[in-house]
């Protein structure tokens, strides 16, 4: 039996949802009866198959995707002896966020897992690359403990580390 949280961070573009799916595959092929739970934002910002995002959308999709953890750690909390696989995989997961779905996870006798992943492949979604440099630095600056780095296969290309290093000189200069 096994019962596990995964949590996967990583910026718009890093490899996020293939990471989880790799992950669920992985858990199915050992526990084929166990119980999936995939949350991910962006699972709910489909609309006849085409990603729409509005902001409006986003925060309608942030609480469905809470509402469908709820409804996974009651069932962790309902069926003790299933193996259970829950795969968190948001971009920018807070620091508090993190911390309490943990708390949540060792209540249940769950083991835990986190993976940073730094993939640079063009983003499904169209964020633009000042927004993904901003979620890349966020991250950076709010490190987990036990997080595994993910080496990437796909590294910051040249024109965006560029681009990097000129907002982190702006904002070293506000900072003075």
């Amino acid at each position: 039996m096994m019962r596990k949280l995964i949590i996967i961070r990583g910026h718009s573009g890093s490899g996020k949802s293939t990471f989880a799916k790799q992950k669920i595959v992985e858990f199915k092929q050992r526990f084929p009866s166990g119980k999936v739970f995939h949350i991910e934002n962006d699972q709910f910002l489909y609309e006849n198959g085409e990603y729409v995002w509005t902001k409006e959308r986003f925060q309608s999709a942030k609480i469905l995707a809470e509402q469908k953890l709820a409804s996974a750690w009651k069932f962790a909390k309902d069926y003790p002896q299933i193996s259970i696989l829950i795969v968190i995989s948001n971009v920018n997961l807070s620091l508090p966020a993190v911390e309490k779905y943990q708390n949540i996870a060792n209540s249940l006798q769950m083991t835990i897992e986190k993976y940073r992943l730094m993939n640079f492949f063009k983003n499904q979604h169209r964020v633009d690359v000042y927004t993904v440099l901003s979620m890349y630095l966020a991250l950076e600056q709010q490190p987990l403990d036990d997080e595994i780095i993910i080496k990437p296969i796909k590294k910051m290309p040249y024109f965006m580390r560029m681009i990097l290093e000129k907002m982190c000189k702006s904002r070293d200069k506000k900072h003075i």
